[in-house]
């Protein structure tokens, strides 16, 4: 696949720790939990759809931030928020063993 990448591309792929090689960086995939261990999970990987879903475990938990905002209700919304979502599921695999 990245012998392809590069002859049909012409693109070289870079190392993801955690994750498939690909031509462009993607979001971290390792979250530093509480005891200094990680764990291998991206909020990127969430869809629109299954997105209140985790929203909802976080706040039961009392860490969901602002993410039950009803902006984040719009897909461009969410979309354009990735970073954000990122860092609160960052912050929010912090705080457990």
């Amino acid at each position: 696949m990245h012998v392809n990448t590069y002859i049909y591309q012409n693109q070289v792929v870079l190392r993801q720790t955690g994750r498939h090689a690909a031509a462009t960086p993607n979001a971290v995939a390792q979250l530093r939990c509480k005891d200094g261990k990680y764990v291998n999970a991206s909020a990127s990987r969430v869809t629109f759809r299954q997105f209140p879903t985790l929203v909802e475990w976080m706040d039961s938990h009392g860490l969901a931030d602002d993410l039950n905002d009803e902006r984040y209700q719009d897909a461009a919304t969410f979309n354009s928020s990735v970073g954000h979502i990122e860092k609160v599921v960052a912050n929010f695999g912090a705080q457990f063993d």
